[in-house]
């Protein structure tokens, strides 16, 4: 089997140097040897990410071209953010490469059964959390009042646009904490009202929880088929970037039911009842 990849992923995961910490480290050497004030100006968390899902439009700054040919050769820096095909046979990890629209799965995990993942970087969280939106037919639950990542809001979008029988649990836990998240409930709405007439079901369901002292925060999606629960992260105390990726029917069936018995204290079906929120940042 095969999966495209960037060049770059593929190279640093051939030397084990695929977590931004581990590639600092390594940056740093490279960097040393080329001109010692460019210790220290290596890619933040986020950017790194980027340049490993193949999400940057041209080539990095000048002087991270120098650091990557000096850390990489023979590769130049075009040639390292190429996409290229790749064979899962020539020992590449499953989770390390770039799936697209393939849905996640785990050849390795702590409990042995391919059934849980811990995945710790922005990338591959990413990634999950798409491949769950993408595979769910019935239900999709998701949690949480800080999603603010473009990609994963219109995938939510998408997938209700095209599967107008999808149900759609949205449970903030206080307000939204940015205007992109706040113009996605809208849209939500938008959408809904689009395909009523095609569907009696109630297909969307948002509600709030504003009760944070006994209300605490939790972050999850979830559908029929499989879940990403978000996990404190062992990079930064700041970053979204650590998660659990779940495929045991079981315990994938009660977060569902979880999200949905957290539904209808406050409801905010209405463009009125969105628009009345008040946005944090």
């Amino acid at each position: 089997m095969t999966v495209q990849s960037v060049r770059l992923r593929v190279e640093l995961q051939r030397r084990h140097w695929q977590t931004h910490r581990t590639f600092c480290v390594e940056y740093d050497k490279a960097a040393q040897l080329i001109d010692p004030e460019l210790v220290g100006s290596w890619p933040q968390r986020a950017q790194f990410y980027r340049w490993l899902a193949g999400e940057l439009k041209g080539l990095p700054y000048p002087h991270h071209c120098r650091v990557l040919e000096k850390m990489l050769p023979p590769w130049s820096v075009a040639q390292l953010f190429e996409r290229i095909t790749v064979g899962l046979s020539n020992g590449f990890a499953r989770d390390s490469l770039d799936l697209g629209n393939e849905q996640v799965t785990a050849p390795r995990t702590e409990d042995g059964t391919g059934q849980f993942r811990l995945v710790t970087s922005g990338a591959d969280l990413s990634q999950a959390t798409l491949d769950v939106v993408r595979g769910a037919t019935e239900c999709l639950v998701a949690v949480g009042s800080r999603s603010r990542e473009p990609t994963y809001l219109r995938e939510i979008e998408h997938a209700l646009q095209s599967k107008p029988n999808l149900v759609h649990y949205r449970i903030l836990i206080g307000p939204p904490h940015s205007q992109l998240f706040k113009d996605h409930l809208l849209r939500l709405i938008e959408l809904r009202d689009a395909n009523h007439s095609n569907s009696r079901r109630k297909t969307l369901c948002i509600s709030i929880l504003d009760d944070l002292t006994n209300d605490h925060e939790r972050f999850f999606v979830a559908s029929e088929r499989a879940a990403v629960v978000v996990l404190p992260s062992a990079n930064s105390p700041a970053n979204f970037d650590t998660g659990l990726l779940v495929n045991d029917p079981d315990y994938t069936r009660g977060l569902v039911e979880h999200g949905r018995a957290l539904y209808g204290r406050r409801r905010l079906e209405t463009v009125a009842a969105v628009e009345e929120l008040a946005v944090l940042r």
